[in-house]
């Protein structure tokens, strides 16, 4: 007979918490193959995220298909390798331009904005101060509007 003890178990402070997780998002992302560490180097994700480049391609064919009877093939292979890793920091240097650009851009976006929002309200006072002008005019009587007014009589 077995029995079992339904106190709540609390974990040791070296033990992981998240090891023993039974939920939905846990359960789907193991059968996925995605249960492994999520220590992935930033480079292997930017990796995976872009298309691949043509000489990784290559490579990729040169391997796979050369004749494994071919004395050159492993030297092939390493010039290749030397071609995507010339191909990738090309690559990484045209992203890192593209960076910078597209801040600059966006600070003379912003600076453009500010530009804009200050003539914008300086538009607004500039009415603000005709409309006062026009109702204030509007509410001082003239005194060609009534000349009979002023006690004038001939």
């Amino acid at each position: 007979m077995v029995r079992v003890d339904h106190a709540r178990y609390k974990f040791r402070d070296d033990e992981d918490p998240d090891e023993g997780k039974v939920d939905w998002a846990t359960m789907t992302k193991r059968e996925s193959g995605g249960g492994g560490d999520d220590t992935e180097d930033e480079e292997d994700e930017e990796a995976e995220q872009r298309p691949m480049l043509p000489e990784e391609r290559e490579l990729a064919l040169l391997v796979r298909d050369h004749d494994e009877d071919d004395p050159m093939k492993a030297f092939l292979i390493e010039e290749k390798k030397k071609e995507v890793e010339e191909a990738e920091e090309q690559l990484r240097r045209e992203e890192e331009k593209l960076r910078e650009i597209e801040s600059k851009v966006q600070r003379e976006i912003a600076e453009k904005r500010q530009e804009l929002l200050a003539r914008e309200s300086q538009l607004r006072e500039i009415e603000a101060r005709m409309q006062r002008e026009a109702s204030a005019a509007a509410s001082v009587p003239t005194q060609d509007a009534n000349p009979g007014a002023n006690g004038d009589h001939n």
